[in-house]
């Protein structure tokens, strides 16, 4: 009579309940931020430049997004290296930041936005993990990345 190996092959090191409690954690995360997500406060803070950008998007929850100008321009190195815009992209649930948002692009005035970061934010709060909290719009237009008004 033959005896069983005790030994695990490699190809069966993976088995059955730890794909099963793969799948589990995966459908966790999923419902989790369909549902609203944990909206943990990661980090808060401010970005200032230009809003470019800010329209509203998505097809089961319309959300607003946003890019805004931070005048910065960067290499992007290589044989032939070119200069990028450096742009922050964010989202804004505030109907009333949002009107704020519109009249800082339409003005085209320097603006410092405050915003909030979270981790595991729902999809109906926004595509970005930062959500604008606060605007600040200056009196004066902003400084192209040429330094030329």
């Amino acid at each position: 009579m033959r005896r069983r190996s005790s030994r695990v092959e490699p190809e069966q090191a993976l088995g059955c309940p730890t794909v099963v409690l793969i799948a589990v954690a995966v459908t966790a995360v999923v419902a989790i931020k369909a549902a609203g997500g944990l909206n943990i406060e990661y980090s808060d803070g401010s970005r200032s430049g230009t809003v470019t950008k800010i329209s509203r998007k998505g097809m089961i929850w319309q959300t607003w997004e946003g890019e805004l100008d931070l005048h910065r321009l960067r290499s992007t190195g290589g044989e032939h290296p070119t200069m990028t815009a450096d742009l922050f992209y964010f989202s804004a649930s505030d109907p009333e930041i949002v009107k704020q948002i519109e009249a800082a692009e339409q003005s085209g005035n320097r603006t410092t936005l405050k915003y909030k970061q979270y981790i595991l934010r729902g999809w109906k709060y926004g595509n970005t993990s930062y959500d604008i909290v606060g605007v600040e719009v200056s009196g004066s237009p902003a400084r192209t990345s040429a330094g030329i008004q």
